[in-house]
This record gives C-alpha cells, structure tokens and sequence, in this order.
C-alpha cells in the first residue's frame, strides 16, 4: 500500500505526514469499519481515500490545492474531491455521508478549537446516526494533549456524540515538532443532534 505518492506536508496549517507503515496499519483498520459507506473526509493530506478507494464511496473536501491535484490524479472517477476551507459554510450540494474521517490541527496551543471545528463540519456533512473516525494525539501525554482531550470529551458529550472505541494502530509522523508525538484513530457515534454549537473564528487560530 504504501507507494501511494503525497504532496510535502505544509507546517503552516498543521500538516505533518504519518509514515508509510502507520498510515497501511490503519487502512486495515479501517476498512471493517466503513467499508460500503459514502465517507467524508474534511482535508486527507494522507490520502487514506486513496488507500480506501474500492472499499468506500469517498468525497474529500481540501484547502490545499496541492493536494487537491494529487487526490484527483490519484482517485480518478471514484471520488468527489471538492476545493473547501472549513472556516466557510458547508457547501450545499454535498450530500450527507454515513460517515467521515478527519485527522485535524493538533490545535496544542489553542485548547482544542481546531478539532472542535473540524468536528462541528463533520458532522454537518454527515447524516444523523452516522459514524467518525477522529486522529488525534490522544494517548500522548504531554500537558497540551491532557488538556485537549479533556476540552474535546466534553464537547462530544455537549453536542450529543459519543465515543465508540479507540482503534489498536498508533500513528506515528514524519517530521514532527513534538518529539514521540502519535496519535490515536477514536471511533465516533455522530448522535442525532443537528446543531453543533460551536462559532467559527475567520483568522488562522483554527491551526495554533
């Protein structure tokens, strides 16, 4: 799987890549989860559609155009791939997926608000009673991380979702700025609450 070629990572909005073998090991996983489902996936600088292609309906949303090429280079007719900034309302002619995959912002010096908005669009954009997949650094224990899983459980239990289980695979980056730094794959329930109470700040806050 791992041949699959990706734009650099680009820092100034919190791209940083998993390496080859963490990015395969949580394909595997994924695919007993959402195989046969229309997914949405809120930026894929990893390119897990592609890794997925065949096995689910993908439509990805992405802000940069570079990697807006490669998906659409790499996916072909098997996919949406939809030009989009999650500051901006979600577009009214996406159709609602069974689920979605966001892997967002680190956000460790701004107490989670970059996985909280990238939470809120999801499940804008996926039907009630549907399933996420949320990557974020979960298990790393350093004070911001802590913080924000803490920040993040409340405002999943706020907004009616619920956590369903955590995935086995850890994923682990390349040139990361947080020494060890790896995340976890957090299997989510999207509830039936239609109105995700967040606001949206316009600036690059979403990334710090």
């Amino acid at each position: 799987m791992n041949s699959i070629d990706r734009p650099s990572a680009d820092h100034s909005i919190e791209q940083f890549l998993m390496t080859p073998e963490s990015r395969d090991d949580l394909t595997k996983e994924l695919v007993g989860i959402l195989q046969g489902k229309r997914v949405v996936f809120i930026g894929d600088d990893d390119h897990l559609s592609v890794q997925l292609s065949g096995q689910v309906d993908p439509v990805v949303l992405e802000i940069d155009q570079r990697v807006k090429d490669s998906l659409t280079l790499q996916l072909g007719d098997n996919a949406e791939v939809v030009e989009y900034d999650v500051r901006a309302k979600v577009p009214q002619d996406i159709e609602k997926a069974d689920a979605f995959v966001i892997n967002p912002p680190y956000s460790s010096k701004n107490q989670g608000l970059g996985i909280k908005v990238w939470l809120k669009r999801a499940c804008e954009m996926t039907r009630p009673g549907g399933i996420g997949v949320m990557i974020i650094p979960w298990h790393f224990e350093e004070d911001w991380a802590v913080d924000n899983r803490e920040a993040i459980k409340e405002f999943i239990e706020q907004n009616g979702m619920s956590i369903v289980s955590i995935l086995d695979s850890q994923q682990f980056y390349d040139d990361v700025n947080h020494d060890n730094l790896f995340s976890n794959a957090i299997v989510l329930n999207r509830g039936f609450q239609e109105k995700i109470d967040l606001d949206i700040p316009n600036g690059d806050s979403i990334y710090r």
